[in-house]
């Protein structure tokens, strides 16, 4: 590798190894979309909807919309 690139090139110790650590940390990790939006695009400023798994929710202001977000993603994020 030395011949193709010029830099000094360190192997960590267990190195070979590696690759099944992130792999198996990678398997642990859940993905989850959240989307907030206004309810009608002709009012923008208020009336949100927030589409989650399992859930359709309605709220007046933005800030309740996102506070309530947050929570429900924490809560999923929860390892049982």
């Amino acid at each position: 590798m030395e011949s193709f690139v010029d830099a000094e090139i360190l192997v960590p110790e267990y190195a070979e190894v590696g690759n099944a650590v992130g792999t198996l940390v990678g398997r642990g990790i859940k993905r989850v979309e959240i989307l907030i939006r206004p309810a009608s695009l002709m009012s923008p400023d208020k009336d949100f909807l927030v589409f989650a798994p399992g859930n359709r929710l309605r709220f007046d202001a933005y800030s309740e919309a996102l506070d309530t977000v947050v929570e429900f993603g924490k809560s999923l994020s929860q390892i049982t």
